[in-house]
């Protein structure tokens, strides 16, 4: 299994352009700021040997070669791995139009064992899929990494050649630049200095959750566009994200 996908990308990502709107005075004078936030991918990565995404061939879409070049999950390609500071995650991964109806999730320890496995449904006409670990289960633990994947139940059951991608997940401490600047209402800002302190999950997951409150935000898709097409998945800029 490879370590890391198919499409490969730059480890330096392009920066992430934030744009703050402030009310000046009593006349309402309209000031905008522009902060140029890079996102700092983390040391280390996968672990050697593992990770990565293995596709089989059963049939889940009428064109299966253009199927398995864009199922894919949401981490930077180049590493195929991403910090958290959450106990329970969220994940996403991109799932083309398919006649499949339902996905097996897991989550694997380093060493293999089970974390936790479930089966979610997945909407025909394909999209972006968020994952949301239940409260039941067991938080990630702290310094460990954690394979998560994603495979098709194609004509309803998991075969050995159902398709499959996978990544890895660590969590890590809240950093101390960030300790009292993470309030539970998701912001730009928040967006920016998860990107500056390299917590990819988190700083993705805050990012959809801004996109669905203010669907009609053209900043927040362009903000999207760039995080996404930065990480070398600029092929899906323009899924739908099925919240």
């Amino acid at each position: 299994m490879k370590m890391s996908k198919t499409t490969k990308c730059n480890c330096i990502f392009s920066t992430v352009l934030i744009t703050s709107m402030f009310l000046l005075g009593a006349d309402q004078l309209t000031n905008r700021v522009a902060w140029a936030v890079p996102f700092n991918p983390p040391s280390g990565g996968a672990p050697q040997g593992r990770g990565g995404a293995s596709r089989g061939d059963a049939i889940c879409a009428p064109d299966h070669e253009t199927f398995i070049q864009r199922f894919t999950t949401l981490a930077p390609t180049d590493s195929n791995y991403g910090l958290t500071v959450s106990q329970r995650p969220t994940l996403f991964a991109y799932i083309p139009p398919t006649s499949a109806q339902k996905a097996f999730f897991t989550i694997r320890e380093e060493n293999g064992r089970m974390h936790h496995q479930m089966i979610l449904p997945i909407a025909s006409k394909g999209g972006i899929l968020r994952i949301d670990l239940p409260q039941s289960v067991p938080p990630l633990k702290l310094g460990q990494r954690y394979q998560w994947g994603i495979a098709l139940l194609c004509r309803g059951r998991l075969r050995p050649d159902s398709p499959f991608v996978s990544s890895w997940v660590q969590r890590v401490e809240l950093p101390a630049s960030l300790t009292g600047k993470i309030s539970p209402l998701a912001s730009m800002e928040q967006v920016a200095l998860y990107g500056a302190n390299g917590i990819w999950y988190d700083m993705l997951a805050t990012l959809a959750e801004l996109k669905q409150q203010q669907p009609n935000n053209s900043s927040l898709r362009s903000r999207w566009s760039e995080l996404l097409s930065s990480a070398g998945l600029g092929a899906i800029v323009q899924a739908t994200l099925d919240l």
